[in-house]
């Protein structure tokens, strides 16, 4: 008893449940108002909200000094991490939105198949290979390396099946018109689907502006998706953005003729249900920023990846992205990987709404419902 200083009395009544306060000050909230905080972090709404006053409170805020307590009080359920920003009209998307997406999805997908789901998402890569971490002695000012970069990026068409299959990217180029040599050495085959559907391999094409519009999707339809599509029976599930340059009447009686269904997703929620956006592209681009940062290495005289040299250095990167590792005796394909968790993180395949649902902020209209629940 010496060692732990404590008495025979205080270990008798703790053994006995005789002590049940909590140590410390008494705090100002009660113990159902602070874990309905940890559920629904209101900082400074709450107290104005229900019409309660707190003297020692300025202007009925919770301070620095309450702020540090509680938190230390609820280490276990919040902590803090750097928070991505995204658009007020992304914030602002409801679960009722949601639920009537996932409610026609559930119909939509009725007896298909995982490989005649399909999901489509336009993205872009650019020249920058981005900062990276090195070593520098202690105190140095302006740690730097030199190393050429631009602005410039290049758009791409994406498809992956809800069975791991990536379909041959669509290369989209700015400028009048298109070369031969931009269309060179890009992916074919493997890491990408390679039976005799996509035999060719990556289609190209060029416009403008440099981003996909009306006619090229029209052209990726037909090129890319459709001979994969076609070979596959039964009915045929794609899913993709609500954008106007996605749809005309060519694509919509492609897509009668051949049991094809579009499913659209939510607006201004691509952060939430686009498998694409979720799972691949963070991959897809990381990979990218270490082949390129290599290449520019390689070439210190090359200010802009040359549009010859583009779609071989995507195919490398494409390859470097599937590396295949081993698990349960069994190869996986590290795109394939990939793919699948995008789909499982957006409730698609396997189909689970609650996937996107619980990732909604609560309504903190109703905090105090929370609270008399709790």
């Amino acid at each position: 008893f010496k060692k732990i200083q404590n008495t025979f009395g205080t270990l008798h009544n703790k053994y006995h449940g005789r002590h049940t306060k909590v140590f410390g000050a008494p705090t100002v909230f009660t113990h159902a108002e602070e874990v309905a905080f940890v559920k629904s972090f209101v900082k400074c709404g709450y107290l104005d909200q229900i019409g309660r006053k707190v003297n020692r409170f300025v202007n009925n805020v919770p301070g620095n000094d309450w702020a540090r307590s509680f938190l230390k009080r609820h280490v276990k359920d919040i902590g803090q991490r750097f928070a991505s920003n995204i658009t007020r009209s992304r914030s602002e998307v409801s679960r009722l939105t949601i639920e009537e997406y996932f409610n026609n999805l559930n119909t939509t997908l009725a007896n298909v198949l995982p490989s005649n789901i399909f999901n489509f998402d336009e993205t872009n890569l650019s020249d920058d290979p981005g900062k990276k971490k090195y070593l520098f002695s202690r105190g140095m000012k302006y740690p730097e390396r030199i190393i050429n970069h631009s602005k410039s990026a290049t758009s791409m068409m994406f498809c992956c099946s809800a069975s791991g299959v990536l379909l041959p990217p669509y290369f989209i180029y700015r400028g009048e018109c298109m070369w031969d040599t931009w269309t060179e050495n890009g992916p074919k085959g493997y890491p990408c689907c390679n039976e005799s559907c996509c035999r060719f391999g990556s289609a190209y094409n060029r416009t403008k502006h440099g981003w996909i519009d009306t006619p090229t999707f029209a052209d990726w339809f037909i090129k890319s998706f459709l001979p994969h599509a076609k070979k596959l029976p039964g009915k045929k599930v794609i899913l993709g953005d609500n954008l106007a340059s996605h749809f005309n009447i060519e694509v919509i009686r492609l897509c009668e003729e051949n049991d094809i269904s579009f499913v659209c997703l939510p607006k201004n929620a691509t952060h939430l249900c686009q498998p694409l956006d979720v799972g691949v592209f963070r991959a897809l681009k990381e990979a990218w920023r270490n082949k390129l940062t290599q290449y520019k290495l390689s070439h210190p005289s090359c200010k802009v990846v040359p549009k010859s040299e583009f779609a071989s250095l995507v195919k490398v990167t494409l390859e470097k992205m599937d590396s295949i590792r081993v698990l349960n005796n069994e190869e996986e394909s590290g795109i394939k990987r990939v793919i699948l968790k995008g789909l499982e993180a957006t409730g698609i395949y396997p189909f689970n709404p609650q996937k996107v649902l619980e990732k909604l902020p609560y309504d903190t209209n109703n905090i105090q419902e929370i609270v008399n629940d709790t």
